[in-house]
């Protein structure tokens, strides 16, 4: 991934990056406001011989997501849909305290 490919919005509104290594700074975000990173994930093919026999792998980011051949008895890696740039939702409930902390 390219840093100069990524970009930030904020609630909607387009911000600016600076990099600290690998951190994104993006500012101060408030309290109820949505920050979203938007960097593109590619998508290579390497073929390697696992027990001296060749695979060809298609990974996206850190992901195989296809394997050929894909396995007799157990097809591995059929992952098509992370290979679609469409993010898969899921919603979440997370519990959140009433009570302040204070350090």
């Amino acid at each position: 991934m390219a840093a100069s490919e990524t970009r930030c919005q904020v609630n909607g509104e387009e911000r600016s990056l600076d990099w600290d290594g690998r951190y994104a700074r993006i500012g101060q975000v408030k309290p109820g406001e949505t920050a979203t990173l938007t960097f593109p994930i590619t998508e290579r093919t390497d073929v390697v011989n696992i027990e001296k026999r060749p695979y060809t792998l298609v990974r996206k980011g850190n992901e195989v997501v296809s394997i050929d051949p894909a396995g007799r008895y157990y097809p591995f890696c059929q992952r098509g849909h992370y290979r679609s740039n469409t993010t898969r939702w899921r919603t979440i409930e997370r519990f959140v305290s009433e009570e302040r902390i204070s350090v």
